[in-house]
């Protein structure tokens, strides 16, 4: 694996995505392209966890050795923007104590790797750190930074590099912007062409010619 190739197994780029099925793509560009970088930055048995263990791994996605020190990474891949058009600023990863568990338990290395797509440019970039230096989130929950900022400080696999297919179907659904509602006063349709006005008068003439007929006998 020392080139990127098209035979990753992805959906053909003409087929009409759900919002969930684009996310589920991403992913899975994502983890193809963490194997790919790990097994270029010198990992051995680099492998996706729940291909390979038959079961979903919380946490982790996928695994591979260095060092004679097998580590387990959670990889999260992400459209670079939001629907609205803004930096997708933090990744969630979530609560540590599977993590926890792994290193205790098993005696590996958990880290992480986050992909930020650009699907209007058809570029990534992939970085990677220690769960050390994760975000707190809401509820214990942790998250990657993805700021200028917090990239700055991240270990970089690549950044900015072209995407080894298109990815372009994979765009965020622009957001519309919520339009106030305005209640037109109901009009009677009689009114809109004088109908009820006719219809008085002639109810009015109705009823002289029945006193003019009754008068005459």
């Amino acid at each position: 694996m020392t080139a990127l190739t098209t035979n990753d197994p992805v959906n053909p780029i003409n087929k009409k995505l759900t919002d969930h099925q684009r996310k589920l793509e991403i992913q899975k560009i994502s983890e193809w392209l963490a194997c790919f970088h790990l097994v270029n930055d010198g990992y051995s048995d680099v492998y996706n966890l729940n291909e390979r263990k038959k079961h979903n791994f919380e946490f982790a996605d996928v695994a591979g050795t260095k060092g004679g020190v097998e580590y387990y990474f959670s990889v999260k891949g992400r459209n670079r923007f939001t629907n609205e058009g803004k930096i997708n600023s933090s990744y969630k990863i979530g609560s540590l104590c599977h993590a926890t568990r792994y290193e205790q338990t098993l005696g590996v290395v958990c880290k992480w790797i986050a992909v930020s797509i650009d699907t209007e440019k058809g570029i990534y970039s992939c970085y990677h750190g220690s769960t050390a230096n994760l975000l707190d989130g809401r509820s214990g929950k942790k998250r990657i930074g993805m700021t200028a900022g917090a990239i700055s400080r991240h270990e970089a696999f690549a950044v900015d590099r072209q995407c080894p297919r298109d990815v372009s179907h994979l765009r965020n659904t622009l957001r519309q912007p919520r339009r106030n509602k305005t209640v037109s006063s109901p009009v009677a349709p009689d009114d809109t062409d004088g109908v009820r006005p006719r219809i008085a008068a002639l109810h009015s003439i109705l009823a002289r010619v029945a006193i003019a007929a009754r008068l005459s006998r």
